[in-house]
């Protein structure tokens, strides 16, 4: 019991600093982030997100946010997602979440027993203004998964 409630707050803590983080980068114009029920993200569970870009951007790019704990025991995550793009149908993809490097350590950064990684989820592209919406799902045949927040980053890669 005292370890769920010690780790619902270390996740809370950490999703305030790197939201605080994220909105302090001003080459991230938008993100967006879902709070998984109980920090465990369920088989065939769907995280969606919708949002609008009101400038167009010349090279931008999206990447996947993920917080999870440490004991997760895979090395890769094998994530599905959909993404829409103005005035277009949806294109379904799939990534292969790198969690840890060769050597069995978490990658991305750690506090406590929680863990922020960040991947690329979309290569550079223009990306023009309007709706967006991104479909997210894990790709495992297990059950359930301990992580407890995703969600995307647009970077704007255009140089000034």
């Amino acid at each position: 019991m005292f370890k769920q409630i010690s780790f619902f707050i270390i996740a809370v803590l950490s999703g305030i600093l790197l939201l605080l983080f994220v909105q302090c980068s001003s080459n991230r114009p938008q993100q967006g982030f879902s709070e998984i029920p109980h920090a465990i993200w369920q088989k065939g569970q769907t995280v969606d997100f919708e949002f609008e870009l009101t400038k167009p951007l010349e090279k931008g790019r999206i990447l996947l946010a993920v917080r999870h704990a440490t004991v997760i025991p895979y090395s890769d995550l094998p994530i599905l997602y959909a993404l829409t793009k103005p005035n277009s149908q949806p294109q379904a993809a799939k990534l292969n979440l790198k969690i840890k490097d060769a050597a069995g350590e978490n990658l991305g950064s750690g506090m406590g027993d929680m863990w922020d990684l960040e991947q690329e989820l979309e290569a550079p592209m223009q990306m023009p203004s309007g709706k967006y919406s991104l479909k997210i799902a894990h790709g495992l045949e297990t059950d359930a998964l301990l992580i407890s927040e995703v969600g995307y980053i647009v970077e704007d890669l255009t140089e000034k």
